[in-house]
């Protein structure tokens, strides 16, 4: 049989609308079916080279913002965005300049507009800072995203690392710089007749015990958190007792019979009220059980009159760095302790809250040394309140494929009918509804051919990912990732034993028109390729 040159036509062909999928980065009501979540593996950039991705997550609308940074914390990074409504394909990759800048530090997409941080940008001096912002047209059909403004501190000097934490509401960008002095958080806002940013306000710290002030920020209505994860416990009465205290801090040398906690460097949140159109210092937050070195404050999120913050190394009985997650409600106008999170089997460095994500009232929350599935395999947890206001989880994820040291929910987001989470090999998506109606997709830009769902007799169900190439004549596919499906118990597509043949009936390749063209495809496995290879042997056109 001859080979049909499908390379011509696949080329021409771009990314159309797949699914109708919708993720938010405001408070929606969730919609995830528990526990038939059904696991998609986002696709390697061939760009990435030694960057991890997913060291960073966003999401917003149909889209997913993905950061991924080199291990050594100084080079630049990238950012990569995956469509939900393309079948979470990545569309768009975003850069800076400069290699030296740890660009995609931090990154917050809403709506039409994503922010980026890059720390250790040296413009106005070394490791000084900047944040970039970038803005969507979707009239542009070759490049949407178009870098709209790059900022800086005005004050800005060597070792502020402006950028160290951003928040983004409406059209208000705030900015943390925890090494300027104790800490500064600058306010800027986008003009709406000219779309220029500029600088509105500058918030510092008047408590002359905070430290790192502006380490992280978040802001809901009228409240405005921001830690300061250096900061030392403020009065004897904050400081814990290790005897009675069943949390117990062995990081830090205590003279033996000294039963107090000094509390250096327990770290607070500062609460600020929006009080005639300027941020007023209301409160500060520290653990009912902070101890030296917990750092409190370098991880927090608030929506409504909660707010959530992490501290991934708290020692929990004897587990030393297993790891806690604080809830804080606002009650007749003060902030107390509501709980404290734990996952349900602890181990020593379990880095539970190590990433968490908040979503309606509910706490998705990664733990990426828990030895779920082997030692450092990671998990994640979602937690969610009864109608006494009792916490408790109520849906544990994990990767399928999960292995020891796969470091899992290093980095986690919650949507409303999706979970992201990250491994140190891959991102994955958890959502509500199968790829029943596209089981594979070939992309054209990338030569990826996406097999969703694939049944092997005897085996179970695998997804997998294919490079296609040509030699001669003869179109070749090589598989280079895959993973088993353990709650799907069958698949349109079929791996035939006994031929060694992949036949996919209904494969899906977007057109530039935005429409779909498909086809039924049948693979021959090559018998004595390397690598694990198919043939393409015959193409067959479908109606729509």
């Amino acid at each position: 049989m001859a080979f049909i040159p499908l390379t011509m036509i696949l080329r021409h062909f771009t990314a159309a609308l797949l699914l109708n999928l919708s993720v938010s980065s405001i408070a929606s009501a969730i919609n995830l079916q528990l526990p038939n979540l059904h696991e998609i593996q986002l696709s390697t950039p061939t760009t990435l080279g030694d960057k991890t991705l997913g060291t960073a997550l966003s999401i917003s609308g149909s889209l997913a913002a993905v950061a991924a940074l080199p291990d050594n914390n100084t080079h630049t990074g990238s950012i990569y965005l995956y469509d939900a409504q393309k079948s979470w394909h990545l569309t768009t990759e975003l850069n800076s300049a400069y290699t030296t800048d740890n660009f995609a530090r931090r990154i917050i997409l809403l709506d039409n507009i994503l922010v980026a941080s890059a720390n250790r940008d040296d413009t106005k001096g070394t490791d000084s800072g900047a944040v970039y912002i970038f803005q969507r047209d979707l009239a542009n059909k070759t490049q949407q995203w178009q870098q709209i403004a790059q900022l800086s501190a005005p004050d800005a000097q060597a070792g502020d690392q402006f950028g160290s934490a951003i928040a983004l509401v409406n059209k208000t960008l705030y900015i943390g710089a925890p090494f300027h002095g104790q800490g500064k958080v600058y306010v800027f806002t986008q003009n709406d007749s000219t779309a220029q940013w500029s600088l509105q306000e500058t918030i510092e710290p008047k408590d002359a015990q905070a430290l790192q002030f502006g380490a992280a920020i978040a802001q809901n209505a009228q409240t405005l958190i921001i830690g300061a994860p250096y900061t030392d416990a403020n009065s004897p009465a904050a400081k814990s007792t290790i005897k009675n205290n069943k949390q117990r801090q062995a990081r830090f040398q205590i003279t033996r019979g000294n039963t107090v906690d000094p509390g250096f460097e327990s770290g607070a949140i500062f609460v600020y009220e929006n009080r005639e159109g300027t941020w007023q210092e209301t409160a500060r937050i520290g653990a009912s059980n902070r101890e030296t070195g917990d750092h409190l404050g370098e991880n927090i999120a608030i929506e409504g009159d909660m707010i959530v913050a992490g501290i991934k190394h708290k020692d929990v009985f004897d587990f030393l760095g297993s790891g806690a997650v604080y809830v804080y409600r606002k009650v007749a106008e003060t902030w107390t302790e509501e709980s404290a999170l734990f996952p349900d089997i602890n181990n020593m460095r379990g880095q539970f809250g190590n990433s968490f994500s908040i979503l309606d009232q509910h706490i998705l929350v990664g733990a990426s040394g828990i030895h779920a599935n082997g030692f450092n395999s990671g998990q994640a947890y979602l937690f969610g309140q009864d109608t006494t206001g009792h916490w408790s989880i109520i849906h544990q994820q994990a990767n399928a494929a999960l292995q020891a040291h796969d470091f899992f929910g290093q980095s986690v987001a919650l949507g409303s009918e999706q979970i992201l989470a990250t491994s140190k090999n891959a991102v994955y998506v958890f959502q509500n509804a199968p790829l029943e109606t596209t089981p594979a997709i070939f992309y054209p830009d990338s030569q990826i051919l996406q097999l969703n769902e694939v049944s092997v007799a005897n085996a179970g169900v695998f997804s997998a990912t294919l490079q296609l190439s040509q030699s001669g004549e003869a179109l070749l596919l090589t598989l280079t990732a895959s993973h088993l499906r353990t709650d799907i118990l069958s698949s349109h597509i079929q791996y035939l034993a006994e031929t060694n043949q992949v036949v996919i009936p209904r494969l899906a390749v977007p057109q530039s028109n935005g429409e779909m063209t498909f086809f039924k495809v049948t693979l021959q496995q090559l018998a004595h390729a390397t690598a694990l290879q198919f043939q393409v042997s015959s193409i067959q056109p479908l109606n729509p």
